[in-house]
C-alpha cells in the first residue's frame, strides 16, 4: 500500500467520521427537541390542573362556605366552616404549587418574589432576591425553567440544608441569563449525592433540564460550607 493509497483511505475514513458525527448531532438535537416538547406538555398539564383546582374545586368550596355562613349558628356549622376553610386553603395552595398564576400573568420576577416570600413564611428562612437587567419578559419556556430550578433549589434548602439565609441572584444581559442560588446551610458531598439514586435524582433532573436549553449547570458544595448553584442560559 503506497502513500497515496493510505492518504486516500484516511480521507475516506475522515469523511465517514464526519457523517457519523453529524448523525449523532442531529439525533441529539431531535432528542432535545422532543424532550423539551414533553416537558412543555407537562407544564401545560400542570397549568390546566391548577386552573381546575382554582376555578373548579376552589369555587365549589367557596360556594359551600358562603352557604354554610347563612345557616343558623351551631357547633356543627362551626366545625363544617372550619373544615371547608382548611380544604379551600389547601386547594389554593396546591394550585399555586402546581403552577402559580403569577408566573403566567406577571412574569418571572413577580413569581420569584412570591416564591421567596412563601419559603420565608413556611420555614422562617431569610431569603434575599436580587434581579438585574431584566427589562422585559423572557420567553415563556425559559421563565418556567428558571422558576422551576429556583423552586426546587429552595425546596431542597428548606428540607435538607438547615440554612438560615438563602441568596438568589438573577442577572440578564443581551446574550445570557444567569441564576445563582446560595445558602449558608450544612452543605453536602456533591459527588456522593449525584451517585445516590435517592439524593441524586433531583440534582440530575435540574442538570438535565438546563441541558435541554443548551445551558450550563453547576453545584459547589461541601460539608458545613453551604451550597452554591449556578445556571447559565443563552438568550
Amino acid at each position: 500500500m503506497d502513500k497515496l493509497e493510505v492518504m486516500d483511505r484516511l480521507q475516506r475514513l475522515s469523511i465517514e467520521q464526519d457523517k457519523l458525527t453529524r448523525k449523532l448531532i442531529d439525533g441529539e438535537q431531535r432528542f432535545r427537541a422532543l424532550a423539551r416538547s414533553v416537558w412543555s406538555v407537562q407544564e401545560e398539564e400542570r397549568k390546566r390542573l391548577a386552573r381546575e383546582l382554582h376555578d373548579g374545586i376552589g369555587q365549589t368550596l367557596t360556594a359551600l362556605k358562603l352557604r354554610l355562613a347563612t345557616m343558623e349558628a351551631s357547633p356543627e356549622k362551626t366545625e363544617a366552616l372550619e373544615i371547608t376553610e382548611i380544604a379551600l386553603s389547601e386547594a389554593r395552595q396546591l394550585a399555586r404549587l402546581l403552577r402559580p398564576a403569577v408566573l403566567d400573568d406577571l412574569g418571572l420576577a413577580h413569581a420569584l418574589e412570591w416564591l421567596c416570600q412563601l419559603i420565608q413564611d413556611q420555614a422562617e428562612i431569610q431569603v434575599s432576591l436580587r434581579i438585574s437587567g431584566l427589562e422585559e419578559r423572557l420567553p415563556p419556556d425559559m421563565e418556567t425553567l428558571l422558576f422551576r430550578l429556583a423552586q426546587e433549589a429552595l425546596t431542597n434548602a428548606q428540607k435538607h440544608s438547615r440554612a438560615s439565609i438563602i441568596d438568589i441572584r438573577l442577572t440578564c444581559t443581551d446574550q445570557r441569563v444567569t441564576l445563582c442560588i446560595a445558602d449558608n446551610g450544612i452543605g453536602f458531598d456533591v459527588d456522593q449525592a449525584c451517585a445516590s439514586e435517592r439524593d441524586g435524582f433531583g440534582l440530575r433532573s435540574m442538570r438535565d433540564r438546563v441541558e435541554l436549553f443548551s445551558g450550563d449547570f453547576s453545584i459547589k458544595s461541601s460539608r458545613n460550607s453551604g451550597t452554591d448553584i449556578f445556571v447559565n442560559l443563552g438568550r
